[in-house]
């Protein structure tokens, strides 16, 4: 990502925290219908009587956050919602995202303006007290830092160091606990700065703000092959918790759940899920089959 393009993907962003502080969740021109074939299956009749009335599922999703989920020509794409259009296909509904500001996800779930999240969020204990997760795919992080790391970045050891996570992430969470590591372990605590998004973090980088920013690994993989000025480490930093991440649903809301899983469960069967899984970069820590709240699930 080049100074040029962060800072674009900066306003873009800007505008989407200041419609959702309104209360708005941001439409795309974006929606994907299904046929009907679909329509009559078994993961089509367990959907929710609700969504079968208005004959589709909104799905909320955070941009920029490529390769995960970002806009091309006013579309959201990338490997999630690529997932979740197979997976509406299969359902036979409509899928229409709506684009919304970090922060403005999770409550767009609780007060049932959306009803599923994606965008490889982490499943965490504390989220579990609100929402509930389809898990599918096992977590991990990675450290980016200067082409060359010139701080002699450790992911194991960043005492002393400073770090740029985006507000309100799971990156931000872990960055917080190696502090706390270090501090246990009486050495300088890991400073931690935070940013609106990941743009922010990797410009804080190349204008020597932070030493390093922790990221999905596939975001990572995706940012330094556009940005020559950053490198991945390749270690993988250690997270506390279950490490497992996948989209987020209404809590308690078994029929949707049951619905979604159903619809993965028949596109495993078909190979078309490994598939997209592959194509996703998530190769061996996809789930197959998925998990709810990190426990495995009969789609039966």
């Amino acid at each position: 990502m080049t100074r040029k393009h962060a800072t674009r993907l900066a306003v873009a962003v800007a505008a989407v925290l200041a419609l959702a502080a309104s209360g708005c969740s941001v439409k795309t021109a974006d929606s994907t219908g299904a046929g009907s074939d679909s329509k009559s299956g078994a993961s089509h009749a367990r959907l929710p009587a609700d969504i079968r009335s208005k004959g589709a599922i909104d799905v909320g999703v955070f941009v920029p956050y490529a390769p995960i989920t970002y806009l091309e020509n006013g579309k959201v794409v990338g490997t999630d919602p690529t997932l979740m259009r197979a997976v509406g296909d299969k359902l036979g509904i409509e899928i229409r995202f709506h684009t919304l500001a970090f922060e403005a996800m999770i409550p767009s779930i609780l007060n049932r303006r959306n009803d599923v999240l994606v965008g490889s969020f982490q499943d965490t204990v504390e989220r579990r007290k609100q929402v509930d997760f389809l898990d599918l795919s096992r977590s991990g992080m990675r450290a980016v830092v200067l082409k060359g790391n010139p701080k002699n970045v450790d992911p194991g050891n960043a005492c002393g160091l400073t770090g740029g996570e985006e507000a309100g992430s799971y990156q931000l969470t872990v960055a917080k606990y190696l502090a706390e590591q270090c501090e246990k372990q009486g050495k300088p605590r890991l400073k931690v700065l935070t940013f609106t998004d990941p743009g922010q973090a990797f410009l804080s980088l190349e204008n020597g703000r932070t030493d390093l920013t922790l990221q999905a690994p596939a975001v990572a993989k995706y940012t330094v092959r556009r940005n020559e000025k950053l490198e991945v480490l390749q270690p993988l930093v250690a997270v506390p918790g279950d490490n497992y991440e996948g989209w987020i649903l209404p809590k308690g809301d078994a029929g949707l759940r049951a619905a979604l899983v159903q619809a993965i469960q028949e596109l495993i069967e078909e190979g078309r899920w490994q598939e997209l899984m592959r194509e996703a970069g998530t190769g061996d820590a996809a789930l197959i089959p998925p998990r709810v709240n990190t426990e495995a699930v009969e789609s039966r």
